[in-house]
């Protein structure tokens, strides 16, 4: 009777729900948050979001299938090509706690700072030099500030199309 790792779906907003009966039932579960400002009320807070939303990751051997499909806040187990709940390497889950710090996951920051020299390495603007305004989230782009000879011109462009 092997323990593996699997991925469990759970019902919108119940994944915390799900956590609470799988660990009174006596299971593993790893459900890992991140931390991100946000502005609520006009000021930043702190809050904490799943990294994977609605999903928790529970160690369970096949036989306890059922009784982990049918507790409460879960809404289905992710399934194999084969039918059977599919496993998650323990590598992939030792790659995620590594990136862990006080109990929440770190996510690799981009690198650019605000005011931060750019150089474009793609697009029409390939070769020229700008400076680094902001991220737009949550689609991995960015608005840089472009100096050209008549003036100054805010771009948003790819993240990756710059150096």
């Amino acid at each position: 009777m092997k323990h593996n790792w699997r991925c469990v779906y759970c019902k919108p907003r119940e994944a915390k729900v799900a956590k609470f009966y799988l660990e009174k039932g006596g299971f593993e579960i790893f459900y890992p948050l991140i931390k991100e400002k946000k502005k609520v009320a006009g000021k930043i807070k702190e809050v904490h979001k799943e990294l994977f939303p609605n999903y928790l990751f529970v160690r369970f051997s096949i036989e306890d299938y059922r009784t982990v499909k049918y507790t409460k806040g879960v809404s289905r187990v992710v399934l194999g090509d084969n039918g059977e709940p599919a496993v998650v390497d323990d590598e992939i889950i030792e790659a995620i706690k590594g990136r862990m710090q006080d109990g929440f996951v770190v996510l690799e920051e981009k690198g650019f700072k605000k005011g931060e020299k750019v150089l474009i390495k793609d697009g029409p603007f390939k070769g020229f030099e700008a400076v680094f305004l902001k991220e737009i989230k949550p689609r991995d782009r960015v608005l840089i500030l472009l100096k050209t000879i008549t003036g100054e011109l805010k771009l948003e462009i790819d993240y990756d199309k710059l150096k």
